[in-house]
């Protein structure tokens, strides 16, 4: 009988176990990845498995060991602070947060409070916080760097269309030089020529002109030689 009452005793405090561990408290958080320092960004909270009550929470952002960010609450206030009887048990709850400090990876503490004080702490949850103008250059860097090996690119096919351009031009002109190439007239030879064709012309001119002459007084001679023997 007590070894009966040992196991039952055993089976009802694993069962609370089982009951406890499956009613677990829960919450489902989501938030961006990166955020702007000082600029508003928002996240949602939704608690999950928490008895019937109204609660506090506390949404904490330390870079390290310091914290960086505030929430609003009517006004913007330190995370330090709890906002009031502001959610409950299957609730989703949006709140606005602002950072303002530069971290490269931040982590996010929530803390759920009941009415009696008694609250449960939800850690490993990061953000990413930069300042604007680090981000703009970061995107500027990126988008020079696409720019840069665009206009790379484009001088390259320039250059080629260039060169061959060129080449072609070039195979041009010397064709067009070939073709067109000038005949160039040597007028002192042409004038050699001519005056030598002149002499060679006067000289045959000079020749029959030489002979007539010689025929036309052997003729007056001899009609005269004839007129005197028949006297």
């Amino acid at each position: 009988m007590k070894k009966r009452n040992k196991i039952l005793v055993i089976e009802f405090f694993i069962l609370i176990f089982i009951l406890g561990f499956v009613s677990s408290e829960n919450i489902i958080f989501d938030s961006p990845n990166e955020a702007n320092i000082n600029e508003e960004f928002e996240i949602n909270l939704k608690i999950i498995n928490f008895s019937e009550d109204i609660y506090d929470v506390k949404i904490d952002i330390f870079c390290e060991e310091d914290r960086i960010s505030k929430i609003f609450d009517g006004k913007w206030k330190s995370t330090n602070y709890y906002v009031n009887d502001i959610i409950q048990n299957n609730e989703e709850r949006e709140f606005k947060l602002k950072i303002e400090k530069e971290c490269e990876e931040a982590n996010i503490v929530i803390k759920i409070k009941n009415s009696k004080n008694k609250f449960e702490v939800f850690t490993g949850y990061k953000i990413r916080c930069v300042e604007e103008e680090i981000k703009k250059d970061e995107e500027e860097n990126f988008d020079e760097g696409k720019k840069e090996v665009k206009e790379e690119i484009e001088e390259n096919e320039e250059e080629l269309g260039e060169e061959d351009y060129e080449n072609e031009f070039s195979h041009e002109e010397k064709v067009e030089n070939v073709s067109l190439k000038p005949i160039i007239l040597n007028t002192k030879n042409i004038k050699s020529e001519n005056d030598k064709e002149f002499s060679t012309k006067n000289l045959a001119l000079c020749g029959v002109i030489f002979f007539c002459v010689i025929f036309g007084a052997l003729f007056f001679l001899n009609k005269r030689k004839y007129k005197n023997e028949f006297q």
